[in-house]
């Protein structure tokens, strides 16, 4: 069955902490790191794994 079209996934413009330290640079190890201290903005974590939205990391919304 398909979902109606216009209803996204509440996680679809997320990526993980090995796509984040990719796209910033960084070992995934860091990312980890920065998420736990709550230094990636809106980053959450869903059972194990840590999930960051895309388009903060666009804007390197990363807290210093």
């Amino acid at each position: 069955m398909m979902g109606h079209p216009s209803i996204t996934h509440p996680l679809a413009n997320h990526i993980g902490s090995l796509e984040a330290a990719k796209r910033l640079g960084l070992t995934e190890r860091r990312i980890r790191q920065l998420c736990e201290e709550g230094r990636l903005l809106g980053a959450a974590k869903i059972g194990g794994s840590w999930v960051i939205p895309a388009p903060l990391l666009i804007e390197r919304r990363v807290l210093t």
